[in-house]
């Protein structure tokens, strides 16, 4: 509300609420398009959590085989354009 709030005023500030605005759209697409993906994988309740340098995949095990693990970060690196060190993994139960 408060980068709509900027925006709409269009003062100061209002195009860096913008591109604020349009970077958090493509995060939280980006976040639900890797939870569609691991939902497809079998991977249900994943829940993601993007952001400019990093990755957080929470998925519903509590123990995952390096095959899955595998898969999920492939998925994640795929989506997100991100490194693979920048990717965390958080099996939960």
């Amino acid at each position: 509300e408060a980068l709509d709030r900027l925006i709409d005023g269009g003062g100061e500030g209002a195009e860096d609420a913008a591109q604020q605005k349009l970077e958090l759209v493509g995060f939280m697409e980006d976040e639900n398009a890797l939870e569609g993906m691991l939902r497809a994988q079998g991977f249900e309740g994943a829940v993601c959590s993007v952001h400019s340098d990093s990755c957080n995949v929470m998925v519903k095990q509590s123990n995952l085989s390096q095959a899955q693990t595998a898969r999920i970060l492939a998925c994640a690196r795929d989506q997100t354009g991100l490194s693979p060190a920048n990717i965390k993994i958080i099996p939960v139960q």
